[in-house]
């Protein structure tokens, strides 16, 4: 292993590894050797797109490390490794290892545009991790995703909570300007699952003003049984603005922790907002009041 270890690292000096070595380096991924392995890596890294043939034939047919070691190589040609998508996209539904399937998806997302259709595909998949790792690839795309915010909005009602906390989350990029987004996650905010509900409150909260609609289903989230979903709750509320602010003083906040809730989430807004009004001729807003309750 120590002779073959130092040929791939004395390919490494060279500006272009020589054609003839590709092949070679791609079979040294699935060494017994550790050292080797990571040194094959390590020179592949600097290869060019000649390279990508070799690498997606050793991610259809090497052994695991072979595998997970071409799948990361392959990401770092983006659209040059198109050629090697039915290979991604066979690892992603099958090989059943939620680690190699976050990783092939990322690849996918990495290839671009022409993998979009695959990674789409896999979130109707009945794998569960194939359809996580799929929403959280797209995610990762940006606009270049578009047109699968839909099909990130139907995950918010898989069956899996870990699947709808993942496609909630990774809605956080398309939610704010699109309101059948948010109305989606309003009422994403009655999960049964609590890491869903909180998922889905602090998302709703990013979208800001463009959030009022949710603002009612926040407030009842405040009674919340769970109280990292009330302290989401109050955060977002927070985050949307004067339609949240001005509802709270019609509360009736029955119970000191909540009151605490609110004033954590609402303390670092209290001297904005003051200013603000204040420079137009408002009354500030009387956060004291509100943490008070309409009934004390």
């Amino acid at each position: 292993p120590q002779i073959r270890r130092g040929a791939a690292d004395a390919l490494r000096e060279f500006n272009k590894v020589p054609a003839p070595a590709l092949p070679v380096l791609a079979e040294m991924l699935d060494d017994p050797d550790s050292g080797a392995r990571d040194a094959a890596y390590l020179a592949l890294s600097r290869s060019k797109r000649e390279v990508v043939p070799y690498l997606t034939a050793k991610a259809k047919a090497g052994g695991m490390a072979g595998v997970e070691l071409a799948v990361d190589l392959l990401r770092r040609h983006g659209p040059d490794a198109r050629e090697a998508i039915p290979v991604l996209r066979d690892i992603l539904l099958t090989c059943g290892l939620p680690t190699l399937q976050q990783r092939t998806a990322r690849t996918l997302a990495a290839i671009g545009p022409e993998a979009l259709p695959d990674l789409r595909w896999a979130l109707k998949f009945d794998d569960p991790n194939a359809r996580r790792a799929a929403a959280m690839a797209i995610a990762g795309m940006g606009t270049a995703a578009n047109d699968a915010v839909d099909d990130m909005l139907a995950l918010t009602e898989d069956k899996e909570p870990r699947v709808r906390e993942s496609a909630v989350l990774m809605l956080r990029g398309f939610a704010r300007k699109r309101p059948h987004v948010i109305a989606s996650l309003t009422k994403t905010l009655k999960d049964g699952d609590r890491s869903v509900r909180r998922a889905a409150a602090d998302i709703v909260g990013s979208c800001r003003e463009n959030a009022n609609s949710a603002v009612p289903a926040l407030i009842e989230m405040l009674e919340d049984t769970e109280w990292r979903v009330r302290e989401a709750a109050a955060n977002s509320l927070q985050k949307i603005g004067p339609a949240a602010r001005e509802a709270l003083p019609t509360l009736d906040i029955k119970t000191n922790e909540i009151r605490a809730v609110i004033a954590c989430a609402l303390y670092h807004a209290a001297q904005e907002t003051y200013r603000n009004r204040t420079a137009d001729g408002e009354a500030p807003f009387d956060y004291a009041q509100a943490l008070k309750g309409k009934n004390s």
